[in-house]
Formats: structure tokens, C-alpha cells, sequence
């Protein structure tokens, strides 16, 4: 009888062991996740930050993380937002290079990117420009069993004219884009969105591309990070001229109800904090090759707001 009872106990014992083990594991697991992700996150940025203020902030909150590495940053047009405007990539060189200059990494390659839709380029010859080929060329240097992540937070032109110049760089990209209109439940895709309708054509390649990793930050998503102008302007360290110049182009925005959209912000705070959103794979457009992308189907825009006020707030402290 004793035996027997003795037996119990053990199972019991081992059972609560395990069941404490698995609950260490599980409540820990977003820990090793960031901790793997940290040591390891590279990324290329291509960015139209001239036309938006999130863009902005996206580039800001990467580079406020000190142990991460950005590649590169590269210009995208919005050409066919502004047709009597024939600098935007020059408009994105600016003030990517003041943003690298002040944050001292300079040495970061700043490199525009084509000038016109994809579209517009009739010829193979005029597929080239320098954002492109430096997408190839790193491509061409990452290591076997790797993969280049680039994050597009304007229209995908230049990715685009890299793939037509070189599509087997496909499968060795990881790209994360803010994209088309999504709606989860009715599985319903829209494509009437800023970034897609400045080059639709680019856009259908990327969800053309069988072997291309397409990561979807929809604007159905991406719109629920809002930042209130009124209550955000005071967080900014105020002797910081980065952050000085963010809030006067704040102060003279013409806003309907003091609410800045931050997709942008959204998608950069999703990858790098992975628990903050949540995923699926999803079947592209039916007027696309029919192939599975990831979207973004949820993120937690109040956790995404405070990790980027602790940020500057952490920046500032040590700018004093």
C-alpha cells in the first residue's frame, strides 16, 4: 500500500515539474525570441520619408536600437502622387542622409532608387539605378542558408526592378512591405492604397513572385497605430534638433482630428517585436499568381505607442 502510494507522489511530483517547466518555457518564449532576434536583425530600409511622417519615426525607432544593424537606406519615388514633382527620390535622399548625419552613420550607404514607376521603364537598360543594384549585390553577399531582409515602407519600385533584372534573387529575400488593403474576415483585398497605387505595377510583381518571402502590413492594420499630435508633442527631448524639426513639421500638418497615421511606425515596431502583432498566411489577390503571403492580422498599437516613448525617452537621458 505504501509502495503504491509512493508511486502517486512521484507521478504527481514529476507531473507539477513538468507542467512548471512547460509554463517557464511558454511565459518566456517572446524572451528568446527577442534575445535570438537582437543579436541577429540586419535590415535594408527603402523609404519615401520625404512624403510621410511615419516613415520618419520607423527609420528612428530602428536606429534608437543600438545593437542592430541597418544596411542601408534607399530612396522610393511617389511620382504618380505628384506629377509636376520630379525630385521625390531626391526629396528621400535629403532627409534620409540628416537623419543618418545625426544619429553619426554616415558610413550607412544612403543610395537613390529609379526615378519613375516601374511603368515608365520601357527598356531593360533603364532598369538599373542604385538602389536596385545595391539590393542585387548584397544579395550576391549573403551567406548560403541566409536571407537579405528589406523593409519597403513606400511604393516597391526599386525592389521590383531588381527582380526584373535579376528574379533569382527572389528566393533569398525576406521583404516586409506596407501594402494593399486587407480585410481578415472577408479575406477581401483592396488595392486603392497610397503605396500600391504609386506603382501598381511593382506591387504584382512582388505578389507575382512564387519564391519571393512577402511579409504584408495592410493598411486595414497598419491604420490602428495613431499618434495624437497634441499629447505626443511634450515626449519629444526638446534640445534634440532631430526631434526639434519633427515638431514643427507636427505643429503646421493640416489634420482633421490631431490623429498622425503611423503604418509605417506599425510595421517596423511588428518585426521588431514579433508578440506585439500577430500573422497568417494568406492567398494573394485573385488577379495575382495564386500563391500564399504573410499579413499582418492584428497588432497591439497601445504596447507599439509606449516601447516608442520609452525609446526617446531613453535617448534623451542619454543625449543630456
Amino acid at each position: 500500500m505504501k509502495t503504491a502510494l509512493k508511486r502517486i507522489l512521484k507521478r504527481i511530483f514529476i507531473f507539477i515539474v513538468i507542467a512548471f517547466l512547460v509554463y517557464l518555457v511558454v511565459s518566456n518564449i517572446s524572451f528568446f525570441r527577442d534575445l535570438t532576434r537582437r543579436d541577429k536583425l540586419t535590415l535594408i530600409i527603402d523609404t519615401d520619408a520625404a512624403h510621410g511622417q511615419d516613415d520618419i519615426l520607423a527609420i528612428i525607432r530602428f536606429l534608437l536600437e543600438e545593437e542592430l544593424k541597418l544596411d542601408g537606406l534607399l530612396s522610393a519615388q511617389w511620382r504618380l502622387a505628384d506629377l509636376e514633382n520630379d525630385s521625390t527620390v531626391e526629396m528621400n535622399q535629403a532627409v534620409n542622409q540628416y537623419i543618418l548625419k545625426h544619429f553619426n552613420q554616415t558610413n550607412i550607404p544612403n543610395l537613390p532608387g529609379a526615378a519613375l514607376p516601374v511603368v515608365n521603364l520601357k527598356n531593360r537598360d533603364r532598369t538599373s539605378n542604385r538602389a536596385s543594384a545595391y539590393i542585387i549585390k548584397r544579395v550576391s553577399e549573403t551567406p548560403a542558408g541566409e536571407k537579405l531582409n528589406l523593409v519597403c515602407l513606400g511604393p516597391v519600385t526599386n525592389l521590383a526592378t531588381a527582380l526584373i533584372a535579376v528574379p533569382d534573387i527572389a528566393a533569398k529575400i525576406n521583404c516586409y512591405i506596407m501594402g494593399p488593403w486587407y480585410e481578415p474576415s472577408r479575406r477581401v483585398w483592396d488595392k486603392n492604397e497610397w503605396n500600391t497605387k504609386n506603382d501598381l505595377d511593382a506591387m504584382d510583381i512582388l505578389l507575382n513572385t512564387k519564391d519571393l518571402d512577402l511579409y504584408i502590413m495592410p493598411a486595414t492594420i497598419g491604420q490602428d497605430l495613431v499618434i495624437d499630435r497634441s499629447q505626443s508633442l511634450g515626449r519629444f527631448p526638446l534640445r534634440d534638433s532631430l526631434f526639434v524639426n519633427i515638431m514643427a513639421d507636427w505643429k503646421v500638418l493640416d489634420l482633421k482630428n490631431d490623429s498622425i497615421p503611423m503604418g509605417s511606425l506599425a510595421l517596423m515596431q511588428a518585426i521588431l517585436h514579433p508578440e506585439m502583432s500577430s500573422q497568417k498566411q494568406v492567398i494573394t489577390p485573385p488577379e495575382n499568381v495564386q500563391r500564399k503571403v504573410h499579413v499582418y492580422t492584428r497588432i497591439d498599437a497601445a504596447r507599439m505607442k509606449k516601447d516608442l516613448w520609452d525609446a526617446i525617452e531613453d535617448y534623451g537621458k542619454k543625449k543630456k
